[in-house]
């Protein structure tokens, strides 16, 4: 149903914004042993510790939702499917795929929502004074691209079905 050409681009896009996500992801685990042997050694631990892994954590996770939905890696209970047939099981992957789709889209009407409201007011963090918006752009685009990696999964699915793979 899609051409293979843009099935493959999303899937380069979504390894490369995992490798995003886990830089992001490098970084809080970073901050927070620096955190804990300035703490530690220096007895001067790195004030806005919290804020910056709650940022990074928030961007890592959702940095690696498209990759695991064009790696078709999210939790599903097999065994209820493994004495089905092919159409059958072709047809719960899609509607799983259809799910996904939903739910990314969801989410980023919500986050849309709340990071511009959040841009408006202006609120920052406490200590670092990081305005709270800041990731909002980020999760965005990781939901508007998990979003297209379920779309195509649900296309190679509703191709599947039809040809009775």
């Amino acid at each position: 149903m899609w051409p293979g050409g843009l099935r493959a681009f999303i899937a380069r896009a979504a390894r490369l914004w995992a490798g995003l996500g886990g830089a992001a992801l490098a970084a809080l685990v970073l901050i927070t042993a620096y955190d804990v042997l300035a703490g530690k050694l220096l007895g001067r631990p790195f004030a806005g510790t919290y804020e910056l892994a709650a940022i990074l954590a928030g961007i890592s996770i959702f940095a690696f939702f498209p990759q695991a939905q064009m790696a078709r890696a999210h939790v599903s209970v097999d065994f209820l499917m493994n004495h089905a047939g092919r159409r059958l099981n072709g047809a719960v992957s899609a509607l799983g795929s259809l799910a996904f789709l939903a739910l990314a889209l969801f989410l980023a009407w919500r986050m849309s929502l709340g990071g511009l409201d959040n841009w408006r007011t202006g609120e920052t963090t406490p200590i670092l004074s990081i305005p709270i918006w800041w990731p909002y752009p980020l999760v965005l685009a990781s939901l508007l691209l998990w979003a297209l990696a379920a779309a195509s999964c649900l296309a190679e699915d509703i191709d599947r079905v039809r040809a009775g793979r």
